[in-house]
């Protein structure tokens, strides 16, 4: 089937029609960097594409079909290259206060997922790698 022949049952979906999606959103200005923070209250189930020839990932591997069924708490999505994995700190932090995550009997385990864009500027780069992030809600939707 053809993408054109199923446009009757795709549609395009605002976040704040989304229930048990919260977003989260922090900048650097100065660093030219950011973060943002998808939280699933209920887990999500997940997928993606890992492209290009340095892709800087935590926990990827948990959004493959292949992987144990568990549904992920947070997505991260962050600047600063493989500097900008240490944001997921912040969040696994958050939700770790809050007592969430996946019950494995012994302890909850936060599952988190997170992908991070290059920059090429070598400034910009010394200012990232002083950065640590925190899950600071700006707006939830």
């Amino acid at each position: 089937m053809k993408l054109s022949e199923m446009t009757e049952w795709i549609r395009e979906i605002p976040f704040q029609e989304m229930e048990g999606v919260s977003i989260g959103h922090a900048e650097d200005d100065e660093a030219k960097t950011g973060v943002s923070v998808l939280y699933f209250e209920n887990g999500a189930q997940t997928g993606c594409d890992i492209s290009g020839g340095g892709p800087a990932s935590r926990e990827t591997p948990l959004t493959d079909s292949m992987t144990a069924d568990n549904p992920l708490n947070a997505v991260v999505l962050s600047g600063g290259s493989a500097f900008g994995l240490a944001a997921s700190d912040g969040v696994m932090k958050w939700l770790e206060e809050r007592g969430i995550g996946f019950a494995t009997g012994y302890a909850r385990v936060r599952l988190c997922a997170s992908h991070v864009f290059m920059i090429l500027d070598m400034d910009e780069m010394m200012c990232v790698q002083a950065l640590r992030w925190d899950m600071q809600p700006v707006s939830v939707h």
